[in-house]
């Protein structure tokens, strides 16, 4: 799964991203400007 989301606009945002994916425990591929790449696609309660 590939989100965009228009407000990761530098380094520190990506960085908070990052922090709060794994603080919620879901594994991700890679987090660019603007996009999240998920391993796998949230579940609802995710």
């Amino acid at each position: 799964m590939q989100p965009y989301n228009k407000n990761i606009v530098c380094d520190r945002c990506i960085l908070v991203v990052r922090e709060q994916l794994e603080k919620q425990g879901l594994s991700y591929k890679n987090i660019q400007l603007g996009e999240i790449e998920l391993t796998l696609s949230p579940s609802a309660t995710d």
